[in-house]
């Protein structure tokens, strides 16, 4: 059994290594990241998973769609409903991501 994985202590992108840089100048580089591209949230645990759980049925389901005839409408409701669940699942409000 495998120990569980630590997870970092920064969310800088991989290509940065974290040792190149002082603490001031890597929260900067985060700030800038997080105003280009906006808050997301990093889930861990039972939310991490089922994030996860929620993108691979999406995909599952689009590969039956892709396999099988699935009447239109279906396919729009449905893809529509995941797109917006995991749309608002991953990346908060504005107002809600501000107040903490």
């Amino acid at each position: 059994m495998q120990p569980p994985r630590n997870p970092p202590l920064h969310n800088l992108p991989p290509e940065i290594d974290p040792a190149s840089l002082d603490q001031g100048t890597a929260a900067r580089v985060e700030r800038l990241i997080e105003e280009e591209e906006g808050v997301q949230n990093r889930f861990g645990g039972l939310l991490g998973h089922a994030a996860t759980l929620l993108a691979v049925a999406m995909s599952l389901f689009h590969l039956w769609a892709a396999w099988d005839i699935v009447p239109t409408t279906t396919l729009r409701f449905v893809h529509v409903g995941f797109a917006l669940a995991i749309g608002f699942f991953l990346f908060p409000s504005p107002a809600a991501s501000a107040t903490g």
